[in-house]
């Protein structure tokens, strides 16, 4: 590497340092100091560089063939000041790049929150999360009046939010006003002509979906009928069937479960809650999950520990960590304890499920029951007795279907 003679603008000694083409700084070998031996500049159009040297005049040569500098300058002051040095120099327009960046990407987050919060842009917003589920594979509500789920994300619900137990409908409803019968209860009327956003029909189809008087008239407002029919005429010849008492209904998450979609909290008679997920279909029509409002699953408490079956049966349950071992789950190192509460009745005993700790199911039950911190999570799960099971509440869970109570074709 050729060495340039110039002068440190720091100590204004002649010094030589290593220099090529690209050299834009280089430490001072007497004082130690940073010199910028490239300016540039520019005038007009036209940039100009200079490097800061020492002129070199015609040489004479040693014997051994070396060159001789012969005609220094005592110094050469620096073109313009430190402020415009340190602007070109390299490093600092990187800085400078960096930062102008940082800011247009800082204000562009800005503008999207700021948007998505007023929604100024929710068509292509929600286009957009369609494309992207269409490209990972992921099921949205909007496939048809038969629609199959979305796929689910943990939700993190309190479990005072589930307490109500839904049984045959009271022949009277209190109000603040007056006494009257539940199927006196009308949806809100919508005036003809009214244009309503895609938030207010979607509450518009829970309301619809809670003053349904019969199974059939509420068939028509659920997605996954032909999954749930069957299950729906069994579940209400059993708990009783018509309108469901409640006193509003607030929402609470938009396009959670994929593009239009909403979650709304249905405050029934009494203050209880009970979650409604409402989904844009192909039509056009707003559809509920009925599975996860009315906290479906394959057996009653009753029923389950009644018939202790050895094959898995699906349960929405609340999950918690236990340290409850006893009988033929003694094994307190092998196994993993999580307590099961009914989020229907949670007054109701509570089961506690089992799965060994080395297996792959164990190691992520595990996981999700620590990030709880002792919180009851929402969890859907197959659950079988042993053979020749001594305890109706100590079970093997067999299967793990999803976080939160919404899922594929339950």
């Amino acid at each position: 590497m050729p060495l340039t003679c110039i002068v440190c603008p720091h100590c204004e000694q002649n010094v030589e340092v290593p220099t090529t083409s690209v050299t834009r700084s280089r430490e001072c070998p007497n004082c130690g100091k940073s010199i910028i031996l490239q300016l540039a500049t520019r005038d007009g159009k036209v940039g100009r560089r200079a490097l800061l040297t020492v002129p070199r005049e015609t040489s004479d040569y040693d014997n051994d063939g070396a060159s001789a500098l012969t005609g220094r300058t005592d110094s050469w002051p620096m073109v313009a000041g430190p402020r415009d040095r340190l602007i070109f120099d390299p490093e600092v327009q990187t800085r400078i790049k960096q930062l102008q960046w940082g800011l247009v990407i800082f204000s562009s987050m800005i503008v999207l929150v700021v948007g998505n919060y007023y929604q100024w842009w929710s068509g292509p917003v929600n286009a957009i999360i369609r494309v992207g589920q269409l490209l990972r594979g992921t099921p949205t509500l909007d496939v048809g009046d038969e629609s199959t789920a979305s796929s689910q994300s943990p939700s993190e619900i309190a479990l005072e939010h589930w307490t109500s137990k839904i049984e045959p409908q009271p022949s009277k409803v209190e109000t603040q006003s007056s006494v009257v019968e539940p199927s006196h209860v009308p949806a809100p009327q919508v005036p003809a002509g009214t244009q309503l956003t895609d938030l207010e029909t979607a509450k518009q189809a829970v309301a619809n979906f809670l003053t349904a008087k019969t199974v059939d008239e509420r068939l028509g407002m659920i997605r996954d009928r032909t999954i749930n029919e069957k299950r729906m005429r069994s579940y209400y010849a059993l708990h009783g069937d018509g309108p469901v008492a409640y006193e509003r209904i607030e929402a609470r998450d938009v396009n959670l479960h994929g593009a239009f979609t909403y979650t709304f909290n249905v405050v029934l008679a009494g203050g209880a809650r009970r979650e409604a997920l409402v989904g844009k279909a192909k039509s056009g029509k707003y559809l509920v999950d009925w599975a996860s409002f009315v906290l479906y699953s394959e057996m009653d408490w009753a029923e389950l520990k009644a018939k202790r079956p050895h094959t898995g049966v699906m349960f929405r349950f609340l999950v918690t960590p236990a340290n409850f071992y006893s009988g033929e789950f003694s094994d307190s190192e092998g196994l993993l304890c999580l307590k099961l509460v009914n989020p229907v009745e949670p007054q109701s005993p509570v089961i506690y499920g089992y799965l060994k700790k080395s297996e792959t199911l164990g190691g992520v039950l595990k996981s999700i029951a620590e990030k709880s911190h002792g919180q009851a999570q929402p969890l859907m799960l197959k659950i079988a007795y042993p053979e020749n099971s001594k305890s109706d509440n100590q079970v093997w869970i067999t299967e793990f279907i999803g976080e939160g109570w919404i899922a594929r074709n339950w």
